[in-house]
């Protein structure tokens, strides 16, 4: 069995570190991102269900329509003169 100087030994650690490091980061952020995504769905789900019933809830008014015909204001004679 070869004797690795301690330069070696502690590249070989790194390596091994890393490697462990990456993962744990894989195992952690996965879960966090899926809980991410579904409470974002969540949110969107309820949130265009409670629009949806409010919009059903309170009518819509636009602007007034003009009248059809409109009768004339009566004509006053003495003030014309």
């Amino acid at each position: 069995m070869k004797q690795l100087s301690w330069h070696q030994c502690r590249e070989r650690e790194r390596e091994n570190h890393k490697s462990l490091k990456m993962g744990y980061i894989v195992v952690i952020s996965l879960p966090v991102i899926l809980f991410i995504l579904i409470v974002a769905l969540a949110f969107y789900l309820l949130g265009r269900a409670q629009g949806r019933s409010q919009a059903a809830r309170i009518p819509h008014y636009g602007p007034p329509a003009p009248p059809l015909h409109a009768p004339s204001p009566p004509q006053d004679k003495s003030a014309q003169v």
